[in-house]
């Protein structure tokens, strides 16, 4: 069966392509279509089927298109014999902050759900030249060609998330689920299911486009389904947000002034979350925000932003946190860790323990991919932790931060088997920092919420990253400060213990070379070679060899 998706299904926004390729020269035989696409043999996407495989059938589930969400209309993908609706994400690849955001264009965004291995057809309204990558790259997913009817083929046989890229900004992020049966709890449960789902046709989002979740509620959002709201909850215990579907946030307004935004998700003082599986959508601000939450654990998430602030995961004074399998595209930091006041009593200052990213994707479209800090208002901020992170891009400030800008004493942050695959646009105000650990009184950051003394980085611990495309001339920037502010102390706040293991760059592993390293008031900070190789992130992978060259569309 093939799932036809016709140019009319748009619904609202624009549909044209805003990339321009002078290289789309015509190469291809065939007769193109009203969109650009060539009109190919009769049955050339077909699933085909050897009778003689006694391999095990594979599985694949593609939700049907949804009528009234904007498609895009560059690409068209196939798999087992049926057409993936392709819909159309705003991004922002302009590397500098604009209220807004003026220079979005459209890429596009896929979900499936996989048991096995499958051959994916992406054809092209363009001529992919022979020029395609596909991310993460250690997993190896090599495309093939046909050039003469501009189709792209590649195979999947590890459920995670891939981005197929092309020049001329154009992409298609693609979501591969494991194959599963999707189970809830029918209890106390928030059932959206296919189809659109807004304040006007869905009572259960109020008049401010929000879900609110009370203690032990669930809300379960099935594969196609597309719901224009914020899932926030409050002084609650026991919440959940699951399943495949989508939180669509593009028709919202972001104004930066006044403060107008509609987040993904926004959890306050929480005690037991749960958040698996669905994806956030052009968030008009954050896509998550954490702030005095504990237990809380995200997985298998994606987001992708591209207006003002708009931050991936936010965590603010939270303690237990655990977030995993991720992919997040941001404009604006991606993993972020702060300590905020209470809102409500600024003299209760957050507390941060226990928070750890791991086996995550980055696309950091501006600002920090790993970011603790600016704003660090209390002492505690303990045991942090980026592991086993995959950054496909970081286009403009450094990879690795540590920011304190108020009173935390930062202690025990761990970044540990990093690849980065690309940073050939790190520029941070003239210095391309990769790396930036600093204590500083910001005009901005140190007196948005509160006033405080400034604290010091105590415990730093980056090992095993592996930076395999980088801008020439990168710095590493270390540094204290001394207290100048006639209100406090005059003394010196230090960036001390900080230990940078087989960090390979430009193909050497670095054991301090002074043309790259920024530094002052710092103590103790070691380079060393564990002789080992440097393999930076390890991403797992499915065995596969019991499947046969069958699939079937389920």
């Amino acid at each position: 069966m093939v799932l036809c998706v016709p140019s009319c299904v748009a619904a609202g926004g624009s549909s044209t392509d805003s990339t321009v390729n002078s290289n789309d020269s015509e190469v291809s035989s065939y007769e193109k279509d009203e969109d650009g696409f060539c009109v190919l043999e009769d049955g050339y996407f077909d699933n085909s089927v050897d009778p003689s495989d006694k391999g095990e059938v594979s599985q694949v589930k593609v939700a049907p298109l949804c009528d009234g969400i904007d498609i895009y209309k560059k690409m068209r993908l196939y798999v087992a014999g049926v057409q993936v609706p392709l819909y159309q994400v705003m991004v922002n690849e302009s590397h500098a902050f604009d209220a807004e955001a003026k220079n979005r264009i459209q890429n596009a965004y896929a979900s499936v759900s996989l048991k096995g291995k499958a051959e994916f057809s992406l054809q092209c309204g363009f001529n992919p030249q022979n020029d395609c990558t596909i991310r993460p790259s250690s997993l190896g997913v090599s495309p093939k060609f046909d050039e003469n009817r501009r189709v792209v083929k590649f195979t999947i046989t590890t459920p995670g998330q891939y981005t197929i890229e092309f020049r001329s900004s154009r992409a298609l992020h693609l979501f591969v689920d494991e194959l599963k049966e999707e189970t809830y709890n029918s209890s106390n449960c928030v059932y959206f299911g296919p189809g659109i789902h807004d304040s006007s046709n869905d009572s259960r989002i109020n008049s401010s486009n929000i879900v609110n979740l009370k203690s032990n509620q669930t809300a379960y959002l099935a594969s196609g389904a597309f719901v224009k709201a914020t899932f926030s909850s409050y002084s609650s215990s026991n919440v959940s947000i699951l399943g495949p579907g989508v939180i669509l946030l593009s028709g919202f307004t972001r104004s930066v002034d006044p403060d107008e935004h509609t987040l993904g998700i926004d959890l306050s003082f929480v005690t037991g979350a749960r958040l698996q599986d669905f994806s956030i959508i052009d968030p008009a601000g954050w896509g998550m925000n954490l702030y005095f939450d504990s237990d809380v654990d995200i997985s298998n998430c994606k987001i992708i932003s591209s207006r003002a602030n708009g931050d991936g995961i936010s965590v603010q004074s939270c303690q237990d946190v655990h977030v995993s399998g991720c992919f997040v595209r941001t404009y604006d930091d991606s993993l972020v860790v702060k300590n905020y006041p209470m809102w409500s009593d600024k003299s209760v200052e957050g507390v941060t323990k226990n928070i750890h990213f791991e086996s995550c994707l980055i696309w950091t479209d501006l600002a920090q991919s790993m970011e603790v800090g600016y704003e660090t208002v209390g002492e505690t901020m303990d045991d942090i932790l980026f592991n086993d992170i995959t950054v496909l891009h970081n286009n403009h400030l450094a990879i690795f931060s540590i920011h304190n800008a108020n009173n935390a004493h930062i202690k025990n942050v761990t970044f540990s088997n990093i690849t980065v695959e690309n940073a050939d646009e790190v520029n941070n105000g003239g210095k391309r920092k990769i790396l930036d650990f600093c204590n500083v009184f910001h005009p901005t950051w140190s007196v948005n919420h509160k006033v405080t003394s400034l604290g010091d980085i105590d415990g730093v611990n980056v090992k095993n990253v592996k930076v395999i495309k980088a801008v020439q001339g990168l710095c590493l920037s270390i540094n204290g400060t001394s207290e100048t502010r006639s209100a406090y102390p005059n003394v010196e706040h230090l960036v001390k213990n900080v230990s940078i293991e087989d960090f390979e760059i430009y193909g050497s592993v670095l054991a301090r070379p002074n043309d790259i390293i920024d530094e002052s008031l710092d103590e103790n900070v070691s380079f060393t070679k564990s002789g080992d190789p440097v393999t930076g992130a390890s991403i797992k992978t499915s065995d596969v060899s019991s499947f046969g060259s069958n699939i079937q569309a389920i």
